[in-house]
């Protein structure tokens, strides 16, 4: 496995913690996902050979959804009509 596989790995795990420590109510379950992120940040830090500072920075906790946040419009005209 190369270094950008392993990376997107770790950005798809990293977004499974974020997701779970947003939604969880479950103190254990809370827990396990913070433990989680821990292990991702020293994973992070070995097998990449990041500045930790930076890993602390991509593991911060956001407070949405793991998903991209865009929005997508449209208005379609068919015969003059609006649908």
């Amino acid at each position: 496995m190369n270094a950008s596989d392993f990376a997107k790995y770790l950005q798809r795990m990293i977004a499974i913690t974020d997701t779970g420590l947003t939604f969880t109510k479950d103190p254990f379950d809370r827990e396990r996902y913070e433990d989680l992120r821990s292990l991702l940040s020293e994973m992070l830090n070995q097998g990449l050979d990041i500045d930790a500072e930076e890993v602390a920075e991509a593991l911060k906790p956001t407070s949405a959804y793991a998903t991209s946040l865009m929005d997508i419009c449209a208005w379609i005209v068919e015969d003059e009509k609006s649908v």
